[in-house]
Formats: structure tokens, sequence, C-alpha cells
């Protein structure tokens, strides 16, 4: 008897995945157990089901439930011509930057028309064409599902939300005794001297005071432009001791900055060392 039920779920996972899941011999010869069979469909399933399914499913999202997506269209989002071309996104010519962002406008208008012949409830929040091609938007579950199997639509996520914390100002000269520095730097003995350390970031600010130079260039294990072409760095520049390397390898450009000073903010933790008693900075 339960093997039967096993086997009644077993054939209720094949036809709702729509996928063909073989029976194997193992190496006795004999042929797999209907429980085994059952694990393979199960995965099977879950290899079918969509990344917004998975994950309203682990978040025990109910079919009706009214969710916020973003909907991801199918055509490339602008600045990925600019990155074909070589350029900056604001370096792309004007006239065929503007060309680009009507067409994926149209469609996302198209896109728009076809929810609202569906009749679906939805209220949009905002459209992208920049970095990300596609909108975001509050509808059920279900209706987010429809979605996603229309024309010109990519992929549907849900979109994560979190509630920022309220934390007091930061100092970053202060902020090293949270995790003990000083005691670090004196008991210990280790300061990072000789260190090579890379951030991966949103911009940086090579002209910073506190990151110009390192106080004792003998203990730096790249002193020379010439160091670093010989590891095989080749398409950043030097920059100083303090930052031999350096490249924008998202726009495949030289210029680092952007709306963003985060990554000044983690370079300068990493290895600032001005003065803090003239208004400098001093990393970790």
């Amino acid at each position: 008897m339960k093997s039967r039920k096993l086997c009644a779920v077993l054939m209720t996972m094949v036809m709702a995945s729509s996928t063909f899941v073989p029976v194997y011999a193992n190496q006795s010869g004999s042929d797999l157990s209907a429980e085994q069979m059952f694990i393979n469909a199960a995965k099977a399933f879950e290899k079918s089901e969509s990344i917004l399914l998975q994950t309203a499913r682990k978040a025990n999202i109910g079919s009706k439930d009214r969710v916020r997506i973003i909907v991801e269209l199918q055509d490339r989002p602008v600045i990925e011509y600019a990155i074909q071309q070589g350029v900056a996104l604001e370096n792309l010519d004007q006239a065929f930057s503007k060309k680009v962002s009507d067409d994926l406008i149209s469609t996302m208008d198209a896109v728009q028309s076809d929810i609202k012949s569906e009749k679906l409830d939805i209220e949009y929040h905002y459209e992208f064409v920049n970095v990300f091609n596609g909108f975001s938007a509050t509808v059920s579950l279900e209706d987010a599902e429809k979605i996603e199997s229309m024309p010109n639509v990519k992929k549907v996520f849900l979109a994560a939300e979190y509630e920022q914390p309220v934390l007091p100002e930061p100092d970053m000269n202060t902020s090293g005794g949270i995790v003990n520095t000083e005691q670090t730097w004196g008991e210990m003995g280790f300061k990072g001297e000789g260190m090579v350390v890379a951030v991966l970031d949103s911009s940086f600010a090579p002209e910073h005071p506190s990151m110009q130079k390192i106080t004792d260039v003998t203990r730096a294990k790249y002193r020379t432009p010439q160091q670093i072409e010989a590891i095989g760095l080749k398409r950043g520049t030097w920059r100083s001791s303090k930052m031999p390397y350096a490249y924008n390898y998202y726009d495949n450009t030289q210029n680092l900055s952007s709306a963003s000073d985060h990554g000044t903010h983690v370079s300068g933790t990493v290895a600032a060392n001005g003065d803090p008693a003239t208004g400098g900075i001093k990393g970790i």
C-alpha cells in the first residue's frame, strides 16, 4: 500500500514537472527503488522551478500574497553597449545611447501593455534601462508568474527589502578601537607593513591626502611601475607607492571615480596613514 501511494505521488511529480525521469540500474543490476525514483523526480522538479517560485516557496509566500518584484527584460541594458565599445557609460555616443534607451522603453511599454490586457492588479515603482533593463512593481505572486511567462520577459525576481538600522555616526579615527587595533599594533607588533591588499569596490580617490605614500618605502613590496608590469598587470596604471595599481574593470577605463565614495572609505580603512592630529585618516 505504501509503495502504491509512493508511485502515485511520483507520477504526480513527473507530470507536474513535465520532466522525463529514467529508471537506472544500480551496480547489482536491479532497478532503482520507487523511493529513489521519487527522489530523482523531486530533484528534477526543483531544477525546473523558476527562481521566483523557489524564493517564494522558501519564504512561505502564498499565491495570493502581494509581493514586490523586479522584472528583467530580454534586451541588453545601455551599459553593455558601452562595455562592448570600451568606453564609460557617460562617454557613449549620446545619439546612440538615446536610441538604445528609446528602444528599451518601447519594449517595456509593450510588456506593460500586455500586463494591462491581462487585467493584472499591479502597482509600478521604477523603470531601469542604463545598468539593468526592466522595472519594479508590486503584484500578487500568481500574477508575477503570469508576467514571467510573457514575451520579452527574461526573469522575475522577488525584491529583497531591508530596514536600515539606526547606527551612531561612524568616525574613521575612533572605529579602530572596536577591533582592538592599538593592541594589535603595540602588543603583537602587527602593523601590516609590506603587505599588498586588493580592494574591489565602487570607486577610489587617488588624490586623497591620507593615501599618497607609504611611511617606509623600503618596506614596500612594489616600489616601481616596472615591478607591476613584470607580474602581468598592464590594463591599469601606477598611481603611487601607496597605490601601485588601479583600474576600472566595470567600465574598462582608467577613471576611478563614481557617484559613490565607498571604495575610498574601504581603502582608507585598510591602508590610510594620515595624521589624525592634522585632520588626516589612519587606517587599520
